[in-house]
C-alpha cells in the first residue's frame, strides 16, 4: 500500500486528525503541497506555526520516517541546516510532522550554479559525520534481524544487489559485454575496500533544498534515502546525475573534489550510478517499454558524453 491508496479526501482528513490529536491544535489551514512522489505532503497552519505533515498508508513507511528523522538529527547535531522534526508515529497511518521552512525550492533558485556549489559544500560536511555499519539499516535504531551490514562489500551485494543488477542489465542488452566485464572487475575491487562509513543524504538534488531570498540554502529536505556508506561516492553518483556539465563542476568544486580525484574515481561513480538506476530499467522491461529502454541503453553506453 502506498500514499496513493489513501484518497486525497481521506488523506486531508487524516492530517486534520493529526493536528487535533498529536499537535493539540485546531488547524487554521490544511492544504496539499506538491513534490511528494511516494507520500502525501500537506502544509498545516496552526496558531502561529506553519508545519509540514507527510503521511503514507503503508505500515512499513514508519521505519523509513524514523530513518529520515535519524538522518536529520545527525545532520542537525553537526550544525547543518535541516527542518526540525516535531513528531513521527502511526495513528494509524505512518506520519512525520516537521517545521515548514520558508523559501524557494532549489529547482527555482535564481542562481542554480551557486545553489549547486552550496550543495557540494553541504554534502562534504555531511560526509564528515561518522556512522557505524553500512547501508540504510545502519541508521535504524532497531534494524531487522540479519539486515545490518558490517562491511562495504556486504552492503554492495546485500542491499544494492550489485552482481544481480549487472547481470540483469547485461541480459537486457543494456551493457556491452566489454563494459559489463569492466564493471564486474570494478565491483570486485570495490568489495575489498576497508573504509570507515559516513552519513550520506542519498538524494542530494535541487528539489531537496530550500533557498532564501539571498540564495542561501536554509534547509536540506527529504532524508528518506539517507544511508551509511564510504565517503563521497554514493552521494556524488546521485547528485551529479541530472546536472549540466557546468553544474557538475560547481558541485564538485563546492565539495572540494578536484579533477585528479574525479579521474581516479569516475569508474566507481559510473558503476554506482548504473546500479542505482538498474531497477528502473528492469521495471521498464517488465512493462515492455522498448522505446524508453533504447534511450536508456544509449545513456548507459555513454553516448550522451560529447567529449569522447
Amino acid at each position: 500500500m502506498a500514499a496513493q491508496d489513501l484518497s486525497p479526501r481521506a488523506a486531508r482528513a487524516y492530517v486534520t486528525h493529526l493536528a487535533k490529536t498529536v499537535l493539540r491544535y485546531e488547524p487554521k489551514n490544511v492544504r496539499r503541497r506538491g513534490g511528494g512522489l511516494t507520500n502525501f505532503v500537506y502544509q498545516v497552519d496552526i496558531a502561529d506555526q506553519s508545519l509540514i505533515a507527510r503521511i503514507n498508508a503503508d505500515p512499513k513507511k514508519l521505519q523509513t520516517f524514523k530513518r529520515d528523522q535519524q538522518g536529520m538529527n545527525l545532520a542537525r547535531d553537526a550544525g547543518l541546516p535541516v527542518p526540525q522534526v516535531l513528531d513521527v508515529g502511526a495513528d494509524p497511518h505512518p506520519f512525520m510532522v516537521l517545521n515548514n521552512v520558508r523559501g524557494a525550492v532549489g529547482t527555482h533558485a535564481y542562481d542554480r550554479t551557486a545553489t549547486v556549489r552550496q550543495m557540494g559544500e553541504l554534502t562534504a560536511r555531511i560526509h564528515q559525520i561518522r556512522t557505524q555499519g553500512f547501508g540504510p539499516t545502519a541508521l535504524d535504531a532497531a534494524p531487522l534481524r540479519g539486515t545490518r551490514r558490517h562491511s562495504w562489500g556486504a552492503h554492495l551485494e546485500g542491499d544494492l544487489h550489485a552482481s544481480e543488477r549487472l547481470a540483469a542489465l547485461e541480459r537486457l542488452g543494456m551493457l556491452l559485454p566489454a563494459n559489463a566485464e569492466t564493471m564486474r572487475r570494478t565491483l570486485a575491487y570495490m568489495c575489498t575496500w576497508r573504509r570507515n562509513p559516513v552519513l550520506h543524504h542519498g538524494d542530494m538534488r535541487l528539489k531537496n533544498v530550500i533557498v532564501d531570498h539571498e540564495g542561501k540554502i536554509v534547509a536540506v529536505l527529504d532524508w528518506e534515502n539517507c544511508t551509511s556508506s564510504v565517503p563521497a561516492l554514493w552521494d556524488l553518483s546521485i547528485a551529479l546525475h541530472d546536472l549540466t556539465i557546468d553544474e557538475k563542476q560547481a558541485f564538485l568544486q563546492g565539495y572540494g573534489y578536484g579533477p585528479r580525484e574525479l579521474t581516479k574515481s569516475i569508474a566507481y561513480i559510473r558503476l554506482l550510478n548504473t546500479l542505482n538506476y538498474a531497477p528502473v530499467v528492469e521495471a521498464m522491461a517488465e512493462r515492455g517499454e522498448k522505446s524508453k529502454l533504447n534511450w536508456h541503453r544509449v545513456r548507459i553506453a555513454g553516448d550522451f558524453n560529447l567529449y569522447q
